[in-house]
């Protein structure tokens, strides 16, 4: 699907035209939002298997069971929690005194936007950030009722 109009073509365009792409891309939407919803019981439905599945291990003393269409293997998986609050800047302090904080600080980007817009209202149009450039815009298609 070509994704870009040149502007000999953008002459061609008509208002059908224009019309029917965005019918065509509000039909794929309501498609996709449909499924979602559809996807949603039956997640709801896979979890309570999984529940049931681990207390059938657990009460068997299994780590794993051959089903006829495939088996089930229990694992442990290690994982470490997100700091608390009042315990997220000790942390930091301890990632940057051992070096380590480009080894685990990820950068969410909603926030970051958020947060660089933030600085730019509170400082004014002379905020700047070492690492992070100037602010720029990308256009997103919403839909409209």
């Amino acid at each position: 699907m070509e994704h870009t109009i040149e502007p000999q073509q953008a002459d061609n365009l008509s208002v059908k035209k224009f019309q029917d792409v965005i019918d065509s891309w509000i039909q794929v939407r309501e498609k996709i939002d449909a499924l979602e919803e559809e996807i949603k019981p039956l997640q709801t439905t896979r979890r309570e298997y999984e529940g049931q599945m681990l207390l059938m291990l657990e009460a068997t003393g299994l780590d794993k069971f051959q089903g006829r269409l495939g088996g089930i293997e229990k694992r442990t998986v290690d994982y470490v929690n997100q700091p608390p609050d009042d315990e997220r800047d000790k942390f930091l302090e301890y990632l940057i005194d051992k070096g380590e904080l480009s080894n685990v600080v990820t950068f969410h980007q909603g926030r970051l936007t958020s947060w660089y817009k933030h600085k730019k209202e509170e400082i004014g149009m002379e905020f700047k950030a070492p690492g992070l450039g100037e602010m720029k815009q990308r256009f997103e298609l919403r839909r409209k009722k």
